[in-house]
């Protein structure tokens, strides 16, 4: 499950999720950060990183490890943060800073082009699918569906398109995406 793996960091206190509030980019960039780490395409971030503290982490008979570094097939340090773009929004101290800066960096998750990130920004179904088709390159799992609420010229039809093919995202049943709906931390995790 996702707490097996990583994937859950939940700030500011990593044993209370609150599942159905809206999910912020920096959670967001969290979230997808470990994805990563699971799959090996990242390093897992060093004990001394503040961050490490809001990963919840329980292992297959459901003893929490959240207090323990996260694991990882690949080498244990922290990301490299140099020539990253300077968001004036994420202070050193900021929780999500490593997180948000590495992907910054690899160009999976933007900036703002006034400088800044707006971390405590909801997220909504269309822009996680833009995040989504840029950290993964997956293989089609299904076949692709014209939604009637994303029209071709819409910012993020290609993205919502390939999310769903790659079975990250669903639509509903009414034949919609709804890309303008924010999503709660437990959809990023179910997606």
């Amino acid at each position: 499950a996702a707490t097996e793996k990583g994937l859950v960091v939940n700030y500011p206190k990593a044993t209370y999720l609150n599942p159905t509030d809206e999910v912020t980019r920096a959670e967001v960039a969290a979230t997808v950060y470990q994805a990563l780490v699971s799959q090996g395409k990242l390093p897992a971030l060093t004990s001394t990183s503040k961050a490490t503290s809001y990963i919840v982490k329980y292992d297959a008979k459901g003893q929490s490890t959240t207090s323990s570094t996260t694991t990882s097939s690949t080498t244990n340090t922290t990301p490299s943060t140099t020539n990253t773009t300077s968001l004036q929004d994420v202070a050193d101290t900021y929780w999500a800073k490593p997180f948000i800066e590495r992907l910054v960096k690899d160009n999976i998750i933007d900036g703002y082009s006034d400088g800044t990130f707006k971390p405590e920004q909801s997220v909504t179904r269309g822009e996680f699918s833009v995040i989504l088709e840029k950290a993964f390159s997956e293989d089609p799992v299904r076949k692709s569906r014209a939604f009637s609420d994303v029209p071709a010229n819409h910012p993020a039809a290609a993205a919502i398109g390939k999310a769903y093919t790659t079975g990250f995202v669903s639509g509903y049943s009414d034949n919609t995406f709804r890309p303008d709906l924010k999503l709660t931390k437990a959809q990023t995790l179910v997606y």
